[in-house]
């Protein structure tokens, strides 16, 4: 169980980053003081919470680079209903950085080989979706798929380790799947809950972004 002080730096570090990037999408994007500030809060928490269920070594770089970059994805996809290419970069070179970082920490290569599944993976599902059910979801939706992936792959490689290549392919198959249902049942289940309420779906419950970034979120505090 890491300390308090290890948890307050991480809360520091997840505050800074946060900070740095809220700055950087209200020039770009506009946005208000106050999603300037949720953004901030949950980029500080997510990163207390990874330091929390999984340690505070370099090996958690990995989830914390996709996670900088998760909080203003989905709150600019849930106000504007796109996600922007600038912004998607960046979360792609923080999570490539911290995929690096951490295999160099850790001495997992099998962790890039799994990444690069989980990637590989995403990319044919979502692709399909896109390609075969036109106007379901978008272009940044895509994109998004790959790097949520990757991360969920590499830091699912833990709980797939075998002997057997065979049996920790399996394994971490199985576990990408489960990641990827956890992440379409909780938009389903907010798709619900508006049209009983309302009558109708809500906007923010047809934007997949957001769901994708919550759901990566989750299942990377999930896995053992």
């Amino acid at each position: 169980m890491p300390t308090v002080l290890a948890l307050s730096v991480w809360a520091c570090c997840g505050l800074a980053v946060g900070a740095l990037i809220a700055l950087a999408v209200q020039r770009r994007e506009q946005a208000s003081p106050r999603e300037q500030l949720l953004q901030v809060a949950a980029t500080g928490a997510i990163f207390v919470a990874l330091a929390w269920r999984h340690g505070t070594g370099l090996d958690v770089w990995a989830a914390a680079g996709y996670a900088a970059a998760a909080a203003p994805l989905a709150a600019v996809d849930l106000r504007t209903g796109r996600l922007p290419n600038w912004l998607m970069l960046l979360a792609y070179v923080l999570t490539v950085a911290g995929l690096l970082m951490a295999t160099l920490a850790d001495l997992r290569a099998g962790g890039l080989l799994a990444a690069l599944v989980g990637a590989i993976m995403f990319a044919a599902l979502y692709g399909a979706w896109y390609v075969f059910l036109p106007g379901h979801m978008g272009g940044g939706d895509l994109k998004l798929s790959l790097v949520s992936g990757a991360v969920l792959g590499w830091q699912g490689w833990p709980a797939a380790a075998s002997p057997h290549v065979l049996t920790a392919g399996l394994q971490l198959l199985a576990w990408l799947a489960g990641a990827l249902m956890l992440i379409w049942l909780l938009q389903a289940a907010v798709y619900m809950v508006a049209r009983a309420v309302r009558g109708r779906p809500a906007t923010v419950a047809l934007r997949h972004g957001p769901f994708l970034v919550l759901g990566t979120v989750t299942a990377l505090l999930l896995v053992p």
